[in-house]
């Protein structure tokens, strides 16, 4: 079983690989400009993570750190 953290998303790169989640390309915010990696969930969703080292890298989504994601937010 793979361990999550609060928000539901893997803890590290490897078990974003282990949960099915599927390196997309890398990128860069258009918020604060700063480099991620798209991801896609078993579910098909795209999510921004930090970019990560390869092993056991933290997984972190870009969200939880980007200077601007207030930007982003749905009414």
């Amino acid at each position: 079983m793979t361990t999550t953290n609060r928000v539901g998303f893997p803890k590290t790169l490897d078990e974003l690989k282990s949960a099915r989640y599927r390196f997309l390309d890398h990128g860069e915010c258009r918020g604060c400009g700063e480099a991620i990696e798209w991801w896609e969930t078993s579910a098909g969703k795209k999510i921004p993570f930090q970019t990560m080292d390869r092993g056991s890298s933290p997984a972190l989504p870009h969200w939880k750190v980007c200077t601007e994601q207030d930007s982003f937010r749905k009414e």
